[in-house]
């Protein structure tokens, strides 16, 4: 009788350590997994109920910095989304920048070949006026009528002012 209540004492205290060191074992090994939904279930006494609350706060500790991971991770992925659009509206500013600018440096190109050339112009037109000031200097040269003889009413010159008179 001793020997056989030996034998269900040692079997009790076995089953009593073996099966929460087996349920804890299963349960860190699906934690190594990934699975952060696990708990260790059950009553346990001693030790065991010691274990039991430090592998639940260790799984919630692992599943609370896993999700603020995830978060911090989702604010950079549209943090930098934000800065790729702004990089290409500013690649696509600079374009339509440049694209202006070479208008206007067209423009500006086509205004100094006009004032080239209305300068160049100018200058002939001058030449012209001074030769018709000398050709007509020359003409009246030529047809001086001395100052002793009277001119006729019809080739007298005639002062013209702004306003006429009745």
């Amino acid at each position: 009788v001793a020997l056989a209540l030996s034998g269900l004492v040692h079997r009790w205290i076995g089953s009593a350590v073996t099966r929460p060191v087996l349920v804890l074992t299963d349960l860190l090994g699906r934690i190594a997994g990934r699975d952060l939904t696990v708990r260790m279930e059950g009553k346990y006494q001693g030790e065991f109920a010691s274990v039991q609350a430090s592998v639940t706060q260790m799984v919630d500790s692992m599943g609370k910095a896993l999700a603020q991971t995830m978060a911090g991770a989702t604010e950079v992925a549209v943090g930098a989304s934000r800065i790729a659009l702004g990089s290409q509206r500013l690649a696509e500013n600079a374009s339509e920048q440049a694209a202006t600018l070479e208008e206007v440096t067209a423009s500006l190109q086509q205004i100094e070949g006009l004032v080239a050339e209305t300068a160049s112009t100018a200058e002939g037109m001058q030449e012209v006026a001074m030769q018709n000031d000398q050709r007509v200097a020359q003409g009246m040269a030529s047809m001086a009528i001395p100052s002793s003889m009277p001119m006729p009413p019809t080739t007298r010159p005639t002062k013209v002012t702004g306003a006429m008179s009745p």
